[in-house]
């Protein structure tokens, strides 16, 4: 194993079967040498790592990303707007990484699931880019249709649903106002009843 801060001047080792190297980033930002890795870690939360712009990186065995909440790992490019090249292992964990400008010249890596974001010009990569939607129905002594009167008190239930592929929902929040201006902070659990 072969653990580097970033600061370090570190001739191309020959990297045997079952070598890991780890960039924990302590000097951010970093820029990542272009070796053929067998298992590569990138473990450095809140640090920005940067891949030279149009070369060609290799993990054989696995790639890891460990950012943590809040203190994503960036992942950049050299140059912004041109790709850096990915050539990746069948091995791969993913948590809280910030990707851009990437080409992933194999197989679609997916990141759904592991709060990671594209921040874009990221190619062969997916993620779960869209939102959640939340339908509200809605009973009073029977059906009722929104925007019409009616002296009975109503239940409104929201339910929310994602895209197929997406992370699912976490949590739906809700607010009632008579202006239809209000931010919605309140957890939604069980239907809600709007009394005249």
């Amino acid at each position: 194993t072969l653990q580097l801060q970033g600061n370090e001047t570190v001739t191309a080792p020959t990297l045997n079967a079952g070598s890991t190297v780890i960039f924990n980033g302590h000097t951010s930002p970093v820029t990542i040498p272009d070796w053929d890795y067998k298992t590569l870690t990138l473990s450095a939360p809140g640090k920005t790592l940067n891949f030279t712009a149009g070369a060609d990186y290799s993990a054989s065995t696995a790639f890891n990303v460990a950012g943590t909440a809040g203190n994503l790992v960036a992942l950049r490019s050299t140059e912004t707007g041109t790709q850096w090249n990915f050539s990746p292992p069948s091995s791969i964990s993913l948590s809280y990484m910030d990707l851009k400008d990437s080409n992933n010249t194999g197989t679609e890596i997916s990141a759904i699931g592991t709060n990671s974001v594209s921040s874009g010009n990221n190619t062969n990569w997916l993620f779960d880019a869209v939102a959640p939607t939340t339908t509200p129905t809605a009973t009073s002594n029977g059906a009722y249709t929104f925007n019409t009167w009616t002296n009975s008190a109503v239940s409104v239930t929201l339910t929310c649903a994602d895209n197929a592929g997406g992370t699912g929902c976490s949590t739906t929040y809700y607010c009632t106002d008579t202006a239809n201006s209000c931010t919605p902070t309140t957890t939604y659990s069980t239907p809600i009843t709007i009394s005249t």
